[in-house]
């Protein structure tokens, strides 16, 4: 009799917790074991110093991160706050410029007013009465629009106090300059000479430019009248003598003014001395020495 033949299909051996095959992830864990990983890490100079410093330098690179992110702050700060002098500064000029315009029409319309007064005469007609009064009305006006640029004059000076240098002195300057316009030369006097340029400390071009500026300003101011006239020569004398910026126009303010003999020999001494020192400016200081001779 044959045997029948066992056709049930054999079962794999179950798997057990010592039999199943290690995980991935566990023989990626243990990939640092093998020998050669593990000399390298011990005697790879790179290796060693990473995992000696590995702090140090991670604070070394915050560190580095830090300042340079507050250096572009700083950088993108300061050059927002120079953009807005800037256009503070422009503002200043404007006004400056306009407030003499203004200035102009004021005085143009009070003359209109007193000439449509003294033509009233003892019986003025209707046609002059409104002239007089068309005139006073258009003086009011200019009153208001002088009032109202120079308010926007102050206020710009004003906030160029608080702003970085130059633009501070540059404000300082330009009040000044107004107040001499105006003859208020106490008050000039007080501004323009606070602008220093001389002195034992080392000062920024820029400010010894604009101060230097300011003292030609201020002598000129001194010039209009005659008790400060010796005072206002002695300011131009000190540019020409030692200053870097503004001794040009300070020569050529007292080559207009020179008219005594010992003053005028003076004066050919430093023009002969300067043209010695700057022969680029020869044509210009030949102009000056034919006017102090001539």
């Amino acid at each position: 009799m044959a045997k029948k033949k066992n056709t049930a299909r054999k079962q794999a051996p179950e798997s057990t917790p010592d039999t199943a095959p290690e995980s991935h992830e566990h023989g990626d864990s243990r990939i640092f074991d093998d020998p050669t990983i593990q000399q390298t890490v011990t005697e790879d100079p790179l290796f060693v110093f990473l995992k000696k410093w590995w702090r140090q330098l991670v604070g070394v690179a915050v560190t580095v991160f830090v300042v340079m992110y507050a250096r572009d702050a700083f950088r993108e700060t300061y050059v927002t706050n120079m953009q807005r002098a800037a256009d503070i500064f422009a503002g200043v000029r404007i006004s400056f410029a306009e407030l003499e315009t203004l200035e102009e029409d004021r005085t143009e319309k009070a003359q209109a007013v007193k000439e449509a007064q003294a033509a009233l005469g003892d019986a003025p007609t209707k046609e002059q009465e409104e002239a007089l009064t068309k005139a006073k009305d258009e003086l009011q006006q200019a009153q208001v629009d002088y009032d109202k640029s120079y308010e926007q004059f102050q206020n710009s000076i004003v906030a160029l106090a608080d702003e970085r240098t130059p633009y501070k002195e540059l404000g300082t300057l330009y009040a000044g300059l107004h107040d001499l316009r105006n003859g208020d030369l106490t008050a000039a006097e007080q501004k323009l000479m606070s602008l220093e340029w001389q002195g034992t400390q080392q000062i920024e071009p820029a400010v010894q430019f604009i101060g230097e500026l300011a003292t030609v300003a201020l002598a000129r101011g001194y010039l209009d009248n005659d008790e400060t006239l010796s005072k206002g020569k002695s300011l131009l004398e000190n540019v020409a003598e030692n200053g870097s910026y503004a001794h040009i126009s300070a020569l050529t303010t007292l080559s207009l003014i020179t008219s005594d003999g010992e003053e005028k020999a003076a004066l050919e001494k430093r023009l002969a001395s300067f043209s010695l020192d700057n022969p680029e400016q020869g044509e210009l200081l030949e102009t000056l020495m034919g006017r102090v001779q001539g």
